[in-house]
């Protein structure tokens, strides 16, 4: 029993940088996977705006604002930033 013993804490780090190994190689696929459709995600956003423009229902609809709709810079804040140079 005491010789198997040794063997046992000899083979555990072996046993345990292979799980890790396998833990690593599934989490950088993961995010591959996830950096690749993010990637395509912004390709379409950009198809988008280059078929129907900045300003249409499309670019809206694939989450991004109408230019249209974004905010104006406001008469106070264009003073404050005269005012400060």
């Amino acid at each position: 029993m005491e010789t198997q013993f040794p063997s046992l804490i000899q083979r555990l780090p072996a046993a345990f940088d292979s799980n890790h190994q396998h833990h690593n190689v599934r989490r950088n696929s993961s995010v591959a996977a996830q950096w690749t459709f993010h990637n395509a995600m912004l390709g379409a956003k950009q198809q988008v705006l280059a078929q129907y423009g900045d300003d249409s229902d499309e670019a809206q609809a694939v989450g991004l604002t109408k230019k249209s709709e974004r905010a104006k810079p406001s008469k106070a804040k264009a003073a404050a930033a005269v005012a400060a140079k």
